[in-house]
């Protein structure tokens, strides 16, 4: 679900939404146990209560930390693979130039169809967390090239075996490059994400204060930095989605710009 905003909203709009949500949800909870539940809480509950929502609220914020820290990781291995993907194509292409023309013409051909699919189909696709079948096909095809020769001498030989290492870079990289499609949160922490903010504020919204407006905008500034984290752990967690997904450029740069 989270794809469709992330992919229809820019960066900032899609935080202020996520803000927007958590703020509401929050002053729905408050007018909710300020008119149903607020008169079973006494003194000694409040205390008791005050406890528990600085523990809830130093845990939720550790572990949300932790959280944005590690998807922060994942998002710059994610863009760390498409480079050395890239870097292997590249190296491919200036291995290619010691063998015969023949094979060259062919594993160029072959790197550039792999390129432009990998440019106007897969990338696309994978702003909505598909692959893209086509490209799987020029990279097989690669291998079908390279299969279809046999180096005559040493020095062919020795390049041979370099295109083929890099063209081994290039599969396994795209392998895990494809891996960061999925979300990298699991359903536990997914759902302590969620229903731990609406926990806390719940229990702000618990307090008797003389003022209503003030544990409103408390609790409104509570909701948005939940609101903010939760946008920016979603943003995170879909590298090759939204406003900030990892672009393509990388394919179509140094000598591989003769593949555009």
């Amino acid at each position: 679900m989270e794809r469709i905003f992330l992919n229809e909203l820019t960066t900032w709009p899609f935080l202020f939404l996520s803000i927007f949500i958590l703020i509401f949800l929050g002053i729905l909870t408050f007018f909710i146990t300020q008119r149903y539940l607020s008169h079973f809480i006494t003194r000694q509950h409040e205390a008791f209560l005050m406890s528990l929502t600085h523990v809830l609220i130093i845990s939720y914020g550790i572990l949300m930390g932790f959280i944005i820290v590690t998807l922060w990781e994942t998002f710059i291995h994610a863009k760390h693979l498409t480079i050395f993907e890239a870097n292997h194509l590249a190296l491919m292409t200036l291995d290619s130039a010691a063998l015969p023309n023949a094979i060259q013409s062919k594993l160029l051909n072959g790197i550039g169809q792999y390129i432009q699919y990998l440019i106007q189909d897969e990338w696309p696709a994978m702003r909505w967390g598909h692959s893209s079948a086509q490209a799987e096909k020029e990279i097989v095809n690669l291998f079908h090239i390279l299969q279809s020769y046999i180096p005559q001498n040493e020095t062919e030989t020795s390049f041979f075996r370099e295109v083929l290492t890099h063209l081994n870079g290039v599969l396994e990289n795209r392998r895990l490059r494809l891996e960061k499609l999925h979300s990298s949160l699991i359903e536990p922490l997914r759902f302590i994400l969620f229903f731990g903010s609406l926990l806390i504020l719940f229990f702000i919204s618990l307090f008797k204060t003389k003022s209503k407006s003030t544990q409103l905008l408390f609790i409104s500034t509570i909701g948005c930095i939940f609101g903010f984290n939760i946008g920016l752990v979603l943003l995170l967690d879909c590298p090759f989605a939204g406003d900030i997904a990892i672009d393509s450029n990388v394919y179509t740069q140094g000598i591989l710009a003769q593949f555009k």
